[in-house]
């Protein structure tokens, strides 16, 4: 798919639109639809699915438009990293750690990352605002595992949904939305990862780990009663008093906690 999205932005870039168009449209036909959407819907979730159809539409779209070169560019490397990505979750890679930190630290550096970008957008620099983004889907939410540990434990629709979120943001900026709305495109955003990895760190602690907790406090507390019930027996047997079977039957017969 990689090549013949290639060949299509190589035309746009020749002034061949109608050309363009038709390779898009080839990849989508030739190379998506049918096997490849199957297995996503399948396997994914349609929601995966339907955002790579209204990425292909978008490019179309785009290329009807007179877009400039760099934000076609833009454009074509997206939707090309999304195709690959969830050509990669279809092969099954391993779950991903958080690398030593718990998910909602990560997420408050991403919401730290997502501010910049409103700032930058803010002031005229809608290009660095977009980079930020990107920023915090690469180097965060792709990179450090997130978007595949919420796939394992969340589920791939909700996956699906923060990808089609960050897409949005993206497009959003390119077309110079009012800075009202990228806000709140941002600030949703935001909400999903926050929600996710405190939904993440609920679920890190495995049962083993449980287990072993539990483990000690029993043991602890064990040990607490038998050195009392030692202290006991051995007061009664030092005022001479040999009937010590009292305390050992008290033990037997309480209830436990």
């Amino acid at each position: 798919m990689r090549l013949v999205l290639s060949e299509a932005f190589y035309r746009f870039v020749a002034a061949d639109i109608e050309g363009a168009k038709v390779f898009v449209e080839q990849d989508y036909t030739r190379h998506y639809r049918g096997a490849f959407e199957n297995k996503v819907k399948r396997r994914i979730s349609e929601a995966s699915a339907r955002n790579i159809d209204e990425w292909f539409a978008y490019i179309i779209q785009s290329l009807g438009e007179e877009k400039a070169q760099t934000e076609m560019r833009e454009d074509f490397n997206d939707l090309t990293h999304l195709l690959n990505v969830t050509a990669r979750r279809l092969d099954g890679h391993e779950e991903p750690s958080a690398g030593g930190r718990n998910w909602s630290k990560i997420a408050g550096e991403m919401a730290t990352v997502f501010g910049r970008a409103y700032e930058l957008y803010r002031t005229g620099a809608a290009k660095a605002a977009k980079e930020q983004v990107d920023a915090a889907y690469f180097q965060y939410y792709e990179k450090l595992g997130f978007e595949k540990i919420v796939m394992a434990r969340i589920s791939g629709a909700r996956a699906s949904t923060v990808e089609y979120q960050f897409s949005t943001v993206k497009k959003e900026i390119t077309r110079a939305l009012p800075v009202e709305t990228i806000r709140a495109s941002l600030d949703t955003l935001a909400s999903y990862i926050t929600e996710d990895a405190a939904m993440l760190d609920k679920t890190d602690e495995s049962p083993w780990g449980v287990f072993a907790g539990s483990l000690l406090i029993i043991l602890r507390e064990g040990f607490e009663a038998i050195l009392i019930v030692g202290a006991i027996i051995a007061y009664l047997l030092k005022r001479g008093d040999k009937k010590t079977s009292a305390p050992c039957t008290g033990v037997l017969l309480s209830p436990w906690p």
